[in-house]
């Protein structure tokens, strides 16, 4: 049977998630799952690297990236742990959208930081289609003279009459 740190370190190594250690704000360690979400092929290239460069200058929604990530830091220093999400940047410079855990973990005297990140492009996509599809269908009621009836799935009729 392995030893507790073994196990740990097994754990850590084959995780399906990208799971990365920070140490005064860069990635000292990472399993294979973080190296190909970013589409990196070399350790080296992702090794004492901070979030910051592996993410766009700015989010989506305006935020710096270097404002998010030391808001994300001091906010998981002070609470234990920190759920948000951020934008991060591809090898090949495409942007993917991640729901990010920090949490703080305390060794000797030291606290390390486990990052774990989970793509959330297809989501936010589907969200997105699905407002559209919403916008769409309510424009098309506003604007149309006509009585419309929808029948969902399990046979639920609606009835749109025109305004």
């Amino acid at each position: 049977m392995l030893n507790k740190k073994d196990t740990f370190e097994q754990l850590f190594r084959h995780m399906a998630d990208p799971a990365l250690l920070l140490k005064d704000g860069v990635f000292i360690d990472f399993n294979d799952a973080a190296l190909a979400f970013l589409g990196y092929q070399d350790r080296a290239a992702l090794l004492l690297k901070s979030p910051v460069d592996v993410a766009p200058a700015t989010q989506s929604n305006g935020q710096a990236t270097t404002q998010l990530t030391a808001e994300a830091f001091a906010t998981t220093m002070k609470n234990g742990s920190h759920r948000f999400s951020a934008e991060h940047q591809k090898s090949d410079g495409s942007t993917l959208f991640t729901e990010v855990v920090l949490t703080a973990i305390p060794i000797e005297n030291e606290t390390l930081v486990c990052a774990m990140w989970r793509d959330i492009s297809a989501h936010l996509a589907s969200e997105a289609a699905l407002l559209e599809s919403k916008k769409s269908l309510q424009d098309l009621r506003e604007t149309s003279m006509d009585a419309w009836m929808l029948v969902d799935e399990s046979g639920f009729w609606t009835v749109m009459l025109p305004r």
